[in-house]
């Protein structure tokens, strides 16, 4: 009997599955500045429920938007970028995939912007970047998600009930800003900010590997669900996963804190 448990877009009803309530959840979603990340929680559902919840978590307010620059330095590009809409990563389609890990890191996505001088490109950063609306501009640079699915067939003996063929689905995606430099840029700008995106771009495949590994953990803890009482089964997958979910989500801030939110690798936004 398959049990396929799937994490949905927010604006989508789990689906129910053939025995057992669905298990819904969408996990750590993390949009990045140089020096701060803001991460989205979001809560593992009862297993009685299927619907997801949100709940934010603030970022430092000393340290929460891009860096401050003077506004009388800050100049109107000739050209203006265009806001980028980021959706988050697709389910992985674990009905055609191998038993075990399916990992799908995509090539990042980039949003163009346009300028002369730091002010200038953290203007159009404001603008454009990821969660920018309207007038309200955008606090963050660039964004990692991904979206993570299971599936297995639960087999019974006369020891208990057991997991067999698990499947984890782990989709990544990444958006990033791009800007190439122009001959009227201010000098030694374009190397500062090569710097900037190399090591954003570094940070940001940290984040990406954490999930793969913690993904991986995920497939063993299920593959180690074993001759268990029938009756507690639910249950206890439900344990397995929130378990997960929470040492992926306590490794990830981890990551940031020890990082300075990559500004110990160099992730810091030109300022001049």
């Amino acid at each position: 009997m398959a049990i396929q448990l799937a994490i949905p877009r927010l604006s989508r009803q789990a689906r129910p599955t053939v025995w057992m309530p669905a298990v819904a959840v969408t996990l750590f979603v993390v949009a990045y500045t140089p020096l701060v990340a803001r991460s989205i929680h979001v809560s593992l559902p009862s297993p009685v429920h299927a619907a997801t919840q949100q709940s934010p978590v603030t970022p430092p307010s000393a340290s929460a938007h891009l860096p401050t620059v003077q506004a009388a330095t800050t100049t109107v590009p000739s050209q203006s970028c265009t806001p980028i809409d980021f959706p988050d990563p697709s389910e992985i389609s674990l009905a055609l995939q191998p038993v075990g890990l399916s990992a799908q890191l995509d090539k990042p996505t980039t949003y163009q912007i346009y300028g002369d001088t730091a002010a200038g490109l953290r203007t159009q950063i404001q603008h454009c970047a990821p969660g920018a609306q309207g007038a309200k501009p955008a606090e963050f640079t660039a964004e990692t998600s991904y979206k993570l699915n299971w599936q297995y067939d639960v087999t019974l003996s006369n020891r208990g009930c057991s997991l067999a063929d698990v499947r984890v689905g782990m989709h990544t995606a990444t958006v990033l800003p791009y800007w190439q430099s122009t001959a009227t840029a201010t000098t030694g700008l374009a190397g500062r900010w090569q710097n900037f995106t190399t090591a954003l771009a570094t940070h940001e495949q940290g984040h990406a590997d954490l999930d793969r590994q913690y993904a991986t953990t995920l497939l063993s803890d299920l593959q180690a669900v074993q001759n268990v009482d029938c009756s507690t089964l639910n249950q206890l997958v439900h344990a397995v996963i929130t378990q997960n979910v929470n040492a992926l989500n306590s490794a990830n801030d981890n990551y940031d804190r020890t990082t300075s939110h990559g500004a110990t690798q160099g992730a810091v936004l030109p300022t001049r």
